[in-house]
């Protein structure tokens, strides 16, 4: 295995990679899949709609924590599908 190779599991295996979105001007770390954690894993509608059916049912509850509930519902229904 080259040298390269064993460089980047290494970082792999550390949770950070290197990137140089400018070819090798500035370098910058991140942590390893940090692109995919930071994207919701639904759609803007899928959102609106649950947000409003929990709104049908809490019409008390602030808009914060209902948005927040939304969002949790939909990323277990992601995991549980």
């Amino acid at each position: 295995m080259s040298d390269s190779i064993k460089k980047y599991y290494e970082m792999v295996e550390d949770g950070h990679i290197f990137e140089s979105p400018d070819g090798g001007k500035t370098i910058r770390q991140r942590k390893y899949l940090e692109h995919l954690l930071d994207k919701p894993q639904y759609t803007e509608l899928e959102l609106v709609e649950t947000v409003a059916n929990i709104a049908r049912h809490y019409k008390d509850a602030k808009p914060s924590l209902i948005l927040q509930l939304a969002k949790d519902e939909l990323s277990v229904k992601k995991v549980c599908d």
